[in-house]
Formats: C-alpha cells, sequence, structure tokens
C-alpha cells in the first residue's frame, strides 16, 4: 500500500512539473488567511466551515477574495463520509464582470458567487503514523464563470503524524486536480485550422500542489492548531483531455480565457471539537 501510494505521488509530481515548464504566464504571489471549524453533532454527523480571504503580494496586498464554506458531513464508517456544502465568496470587482457576468458590485463593491457541492471522502491510516485522505467533489456555481459552471475536484492528503513529536508536529503533503465543465461557449479562430468554431473551455484544466506543516502551539488545548503551508496553482491544456484555454487571438492583447497561475503562502487557524 505504502508503495502504491508513493508511485501516485511521484508521478503526480513529475506530470506537474511537466506542465509547469510550459507555463508562459507569470503566477501571481499571494498570501491566503484562513480558518477551519469542526464541531461533531453525534456519532455520524458533523459540520465543518471554512473561511479563507486572499490578498495579492505584487499589489501591495490588496484583496482578492474571501470565502466562506459550509458543509455537513455523514460518517458511514471510519474510512468512508459523505457531504453536502454551501460556499459564498466575494471577489474584488473589475468593471468588466459587469459584462462578463451582468452582475453590478454589492454592497460591499465585490461580486458574490455561489457554489454547491455534493462529495466523499475515503480516509486511510498505515504503518502507524502515516494518514492519507482522499475526496472527489462535485461542484456548481451561480452565476456561473466563464470557464465553468460545474467543476469536479479530486484531491489527496498524505499526512505524518507521531505521538511523541514535539508541539504534536505534523507534516503534511497535498494535492488537487480540477476538472471543468458546463463553460460559456466563445466564437474564435482555431489557430491551426483557420475556421471559426464555437465552443466551450471544458477538460482537465488544473492543479494545486500545497505541503505545510501543522502543530499545536498549546499541546493541552487540543481542539487549538495551527497550520502552515506553501502552495503552486497552475491551469494547463492537455490534447485530448478537453478544450483549451489561454487561447490567443487576433487583434486582443489578453489571451481568451488566460490562465489562473499563482503561489501561495498560507496560515491557517484550525479548531476541532471532537
Amino acid at each position: 500500500m505504502r508503495r502504491k501510494i508513493c508511485t501516485i505521488i511521484v508521478g503526480l509530481i513529475l506530470f506537474c512539473i511537466n506542465i509547469t515548464s510550459a507555463q508562459d504566464d507569470e503566477p501571481r504571489n499571494s498570501i491566503w488567511y484562513s480558518n477551519y471549524i469542526y464541531v461533531k453533532l453525534n456519532k455520524k454527523f458533523y459540520l465543518d466551515n471554512f473561511l479563507v480571504s486572499a490578498f495579492d503580494l505584487d499589489k501591495k496586498h490588496r484583496f482578492g477574495f474571501i470565502q466562506t464554506d459550509l458543509a455537513l458531513n455523514y460518517r458511514l464508517n471510519k474510512k468512508i463520509r459523505f457531504l453536502g456544502a454551501y460556499s459564498n465568496s466575494q471577489f474584488r470587482y473589475f468593471n468588466s464582470y459587469k459584462r462578463r457576468f451582468g452582475k453590478d458590485p454589492n454592497l460591499f463593491d465585490a461580486l458574490t458567487i455561489h457554489r454547491f457541492g455534493v462529495g466523499i471522502q475515503y480516509r486511510l491510516k498505515f504503518l502507524t503514523s502515516f494518514r492519507f485522505n482522499q475526496k472527489l467533489v462535485a461542484q456548481y456555481y451561480t452565476p456561473q464563470p466563464e470557464k465553468y459552471q460545474f467543476r469536479y475536484v479530486y484531491s489527496g492528503k498524505l499526512s505524518y503524524r507521531h505521538k511523541n513529536a514535539p508541539l504534536h508536529l505534523s507534516p503534511y503533503f497535498q494535492y488537487f486536480l480540477y476538472y471543468y465543465s458546463g463553460g460559456k461557449e466563445f466564437e474564435y479562430e482555431d489557430m491551426d485550422t483557420g475556421e471559426i468554431v464555437n465552443q466551450a473551455s471544458n477538460g482537465l484544466h488544473r492543479y494545486r500542489i500545497r505541503a505545510g506543516v501543522s502543530f499545536k502551539p498549546i499541546p493541552k488545548y487540543r481542539p487549538l492548531s495551527l497550520v502552515f503551508y506553501y502552495a503552486i496553482q497552475r491551469e494547463f491544456n492537455i490534447e485530448g483531455f478537453g478544450n483549451d484555454l489561454n487561447i490567443t487571438v487576433p487583434g486582443r492583447k489578453r489571451p481568451l480565457l488566460p490562465f489562473n497561475n499563482s503561489n501561495i503562502i498560507g496560515m491557517q487557524v484550525n479548531l476541532i471539537y471532537n
């Protein structure tokens, strides 16, 4: 089992390195502040809430977005859990959003996007100190972003915990793969054939890799832990896995649906009431 998991992770890293080397866009540098709260309701159900705010380091800490997720989770057994979730996101408003979404800024001078999701999670513990969690989530967005209305996210997290580690120190590695579906159709000239095509940018288009460490600053207060991490996020095109993003259009300065690439420094506070 350990060999299989390691093979998958190494293969994913090599896959991502190859994709990253093909990107032309300079990634943004961001910092994310977040907190996670977990509340156990009974043996089968629990609630969790994730709140994150993002700021652009390249723009003097300019506000990017704030998002809150609320999920109801059902524990089928020790390994399998199901979830239903709602997310509310507030993005910094740009004038182009009026044309792209048909929406005016709200009272906070931001654009509101709602997200609904369902998913399944599989947890595995091996070699006493290692845990490997996998999750598959289907998401629906309204109003519809241009790149997708449905998004499917597969993620895996490998963590190491030792009962005698100082401050309960626990390093981890996490990855995400994103599949876009239901995007808006655009008319543009195919650069290979010269034909005018009308299609959506559906397909496998994003990954995120995160490495970090969690610890308990007050070991006697078990609910509290802190997390620090670094992540990279890249969008990409793969022939045979959907239509392209980042399409060059004659007479247009920016590509159609440009890649959303970023490097992220993150800090998180966890409160787990189990």
